[in-house]
């Protein structure tokens, strides 16, 4: 084995940060190193996690779990409010691929066609993507994505979905989105004003709800059928505190999965359950799930993989983690439906969670707290250094600083003209 062919702490980052996340890596320390690590940042894990605590078979197992993961395909969505019909978003986005318009540069995002479909229009981009190669240099790749545009329901909120296999696919779409805002504001046109899908927004109780809901509704004729895993997570300030550690609050959930799917299929719902109440108590709420589904017109079931992000990485992925025939008596064999009933299917449970969520929070208020600025560096091109100029100047909140005069604005160092302006429009 050559120094070449060992990962890097650049490698472990990327791991940590751009493919795991903060609590899949925190499950794999948990079962494969006995080592329980408390952070509360993707960023922190990934500062802990270098290669210390991962030999050379560790990092194999983590590359080899990292391509099984982006060949599976996942459906995510996002919404956005504006007061700008389909047919108006259509047409700008035709005219901006007609004139061939990059929406970044550093990938070249473009549009390579514009489609109608029955509830809205497809778009199709087309991107580069770069990955460090051999002896640290750039190697680029030439890819494509899509993201369908649809009606919510909502009243000015459109959403916004996507069918992906690697996280460079996601980020291409993420990039393209705040392209296409920047496209917008230099063509007069006000911003698109983005809202996830995000359980932090609920409360502890509405967020255990929120998923007792998925379990419940039976969409497209699928029926809830077994639990096959949950994932928890700690939310702030808990009533009560488990006197286990979180290792044995995991260990205890999966011993308690039968009780909770009983108490789901005899209409007493999560809250029918004592541990599920005691999670409640102390904080916890349910963040992601392999649940078996029972389809009850054709002979199908499936096991539905779900799993809600955080930070920066939000919204959530919904994916197929097995699918099975009914035969005889309700037994089940493992087969492979075609691609294109996989995605009916993922589109059933996208469809679903957005619109269960859509009942539990008002959407566009949700998305307009969203993008309003709650914090001074919050607001367009202000840092720390700005942000403290304005707090000794007297400004102490972003309503101060919407409220002052261009004028006054002006007098505080490091903001000149077009700052004030942007800030007091």
């Amino acid at each position: 084995m050559t120094m070449e062919e060992y990962p890097s702490d650049t490698d472990f980052r990327v791991f940590v940060e751009e493919k795991f996340g903060r609590d899949q890596t925190q499950d794999f320390l948990r079962s494969n190193k006995n080592f329980l690590v408390h952070a509360n940042t993707t960023e922190d894990i990934a500062n802990i996690t270098r290669r210390i605590l991962f030999g050379y078979d560790e990092a194999e197992h983590l590359k080899k779990g990292l391509l099984e993961q982006e060949q599976e395909e996942k459906a995510t969505a996002f919404t956005f409010k504006t007061e700008d019909g389909l047919e108006d978003l259509e047409h700008e986005l035709s005219r901006a691929s007609s004139n061939e318009n990059v929406f970044n540069d550093n990938k070249n995002i473009k549009i390579s066609d514009v489609s109608q479909t029955d509830g809205g229009f497809e778009v199709d981009l087309e991107y580069v993507y770069w990955r460090q190669a051999r002896r640290n240099l750039m190697d680029s790749q030439d890819k494509k994505t899509s993201i369908s545009v649809e009606e919510t329901g909502e009243e000015d909120v459109v959403k916004v979905t996507q069918d992906y296999r690697k996280y460079d696919e996601l980020g291409a779409v993420q990039d393209f989105f705040d392209g296409w805002n920047r496209y917008r504001m230099e063509n007069g046109d006000d911003p698109l004003e983005k809202g996830e899908i995000v359980l932090e927004r609920l409360r502890i109780e509405d967020r255990v709800d929120f998923f007792d809901d998925i379990l419940s509704e039976n969409p497209g004729n699928w029926r809830f059928d077994q639990a096959i895993k949950l994932g928890l997570r700690q939310g702030d300030a808990p009533d009560e505190m488990f006197e286990e550690t979180d290792d044995d609050v995991e260990e205890r959930l999966d011993e308690e999965l039968r009780g909770i799917t009983d108490a789901v299929l005899t209409g007493e719902g999560l809250r029918g359950n004592d541990f599920v109440q005691q999670c409640i108590s102390n904080g916890y709420y349910f963040k992601s799930g392999i649940l078996r589904f029972v389809n009850t017109d054709v002979a199908e079931q499936v096991e539905i993989a779900i799993e809600f992000k955080q930070e920066p990485r939000s919204s959530f992925d919904i994916s197929i983690e097995q699918e099975y025939e009914t035969v005889d008596e309700g037994e089940r064999e493992p087969t492979t439906f075609e691609e294109a009933r996989r995605k009916e299917i993922r589109n059933t449970f996208r469809d679903l969670i957005i619109e269960l969520y859509g009942e539990k929070v008002d959407l566009p208020d949700l998305i307009e707290e969203r993008n309003t600025p709650q914090e001074l560096t919050e607001l367009p091109g202000i840092g720390d250094t700005v942000a403290e100029n304005l707090r000794e100047a007297g400004y102490d909140s972003v309503e101060e600083v919407f409220n002052a005069e261009m004028n006054q604005l002006m007098e505080v160092p490091r903001i000149g003209e077009s700052k004030a302006e942007e800030l007091t429009q």
